[in-house]
């Protein structure tokens, strides 16, 4: 009673909407700050410091069409800024505090305030969306375009605004660009649509949104289904029964879930919560929602797209944190609803103490990629100071996809970077003039690597006829050699 009559003022409402908005941004820039770029993020960096011509020409050659809208996006939004990585991040910020704002905002129309507020809170502190609101991909964007998708579709369900309608389908054709996979949670719209029953809806014009969705996305379809894509970099256990473990996970952080000894137990708790209430939901929903529906939806918008992806993945290696995070935001809601039908307040107040006591304690323990390093950024201060103007550089395998991206994208870079046959990211993306191969390299070559040279770049080195003349290490086993050619 307290939030809503705090929340249904008038004079009170934008400025709750807006505290903890301000709230949010400043835990996600925190994180953001000291967590370190990783390899994509390279990828979107670099594909940000092209031309629009350019990154439309690379997606249409198979270089990555399932996020292409996005490298646009952030090539115009980012580009005041220099792209950096901050700027680019920024997008992600925002993109989820306007999730946590369509949270509040959806089950203020189909449940109640409370649900609401109970679930953008739990939404807000998961570990999955605190790595995704910090990072420059584009989930944490697709997930606000679900959510919202969902909230015009809402709207044109209760009035047949056919302004609503035209909204909804734009939204889902630019989400279908920003990452394809958002198509596994059509059936949420296809169910609402026949929920509403089509006597109150006119056909023709769900007829047309459909054509125009399908024709809009299918230059999408068929560049995706033509794309040589690799998927022999996924590790294999994206490809067994451990994929279930990662959907279970998938609020939580799933790389986490056996880091921290209580885990799997919190995460018994929490699907228990959701599982053995269901049936009740579905009993007494009538009563406490008036309408039965809402928790099918629920259901569906929670579990089916990472079940669908469980089963892709025993079929070929499949990421699915990538895919299904905009699964969460349901997940919570279900979570939330499940919350009500306690009697007991204090179980209630304690199972969402729970939960965000272990999501903030699962963000402060550093994982895999927090714990990844800014490698060019340390790289290029020792090879600006040693390094003269036209000196050529490779990045050897252990270290090549940090450094390749960042090297490209790095527009002050002054060397010539080398391609070895280690190196490929130039056969996706359409690079510098900088690249060269070993055979015209410049006389003096700095080679970086994780321990040793690999045998096959020491061997290409030694047959042009360069020798080494100096080595050392400058961060984390991290290595720089120096080889002039001798001949």
């Amino acid at each position: 009673m307290l939030l809503n009559s705090i929340f249904f003022s008038r004079k009170n409402r934008g400025l709750v909407l807006l505290g903890l908005s301000v709230s949010m941004f400043s835990y996600y820039a925190y994180f953001s700050y000291r967590k370190t770029i990783w390899y994509d993020e390279a990828i979107t960096r670099l594909v940000a410091n092209n031309s629009v011509e350019k990154t439309l020409s690379n997606s249409i050659n198979g270089f990555d069409p399932y996020h292409s809208l996005y490298y646009v996006i952030v090539h115009f939004l980012t580009l005041p800024f220099d792209h950096s990585l901050t700027s680019l991040r920024m997008i992600s910020i925002f993109a989820t505090i306007a999730s946590i704002v369509g949270i509040i905002t959806l089950c203020k129309r189909i449940l109640t305030l409370e649900i609401g507020l109970i679930s953008g809170l739990l939404f807000a502190f998961s570990p999955a969306v605190l790595d995704y609101a910090t990072e420059a991909r584009s989930t944490a964007l697709a997930t606000a375009m679900v959510i919202w998708s969902l909230i015009y579709m809402n709207r044109y369900l209760e009035n047949h605004s056919k302004r609503k309608l035209i909204i909804f389908t734009s939204i889902v054709i630019i989400n279908c660009y920003l990452s394809l996979f958002t198509i596994l949670f059509w059936p949420l719209y296809l169910l609402s649509f026949y929920f509403a029953g089509l006597k109150n809806i006119k056909p023709r014009n769900l007829f047309f949104a459909l054509i125009i969705v399908l024709s809009a996305i299918f230059p999408l379809f068929y560049l995706s289904i033509n794309s040589t894509g690799r998927t022999d970099w996924i590790g294999k256990d994206y490809k067994s029964i451990n994929s279930i473990a990662h959907f279970g996970g998938i609020a939580f952080r799933e790389s986490q879930i056996f880091s921290f000894n209580y885990v799997p137990i919190f995460l018994l708790v929490f699907w228990a919560v959701i599982v053995t209430n269901i049936g009740r939901n579905w009993v007494f929903s009538k009563r406490i929602f008036s309408d039965q529906k809402v928790v099918l939806l629920l259901i569906i918008w929670s579990l089916l797209p990472g079940i669908a992806l469980i089963i892709i993945s025993f079929l070929r290696p499949t990421y699915l944190n990538r895919y299904v995070i905009a699964s969460i935001p349901g997940l919570m809601i279900l979570f939330t609803v499940s919350l009500q039908l306690f009697s007991n307040k204090i179980i209630k107040n304690v199972l969402i103490i729970l939960v965000v006591a272990v999501s903030i304690y699962q963000s402060f323990t550093p994982t895999t990629d927090q714990q990844s390093k800014d490698n060019w950024k340390k790289f290029s201060a020792p090879l600006r100071l040693n390094a003269h103007p036209g000196d050529s550089i490779i990045f050897d395998q252990s270290c090549a996809g940090f450094f390749y991206a960042d090297a490209l994208a790095d527009s002050t870079l002054d060397f010539n970077l080398v391609k070895s046959q280690n190196l490929d990211l130039d056969s996706w993306i359409t690079t510098s003039d900088r690249i060269k191969s070993l055979d015209n390299a410049g006389n003096r070559v700095w080679v970086t690597a994780i321990g040793d040279i690999s045998k096959t770049v020491s061997e290409a080195l030694i047959s042009q006829e360069y020798r080494n003349q100096r080595d050392f290490a400058y961060s984390d086993g991290q290595k720089l050699w120096l080889y002039e050619k001798t001949g």
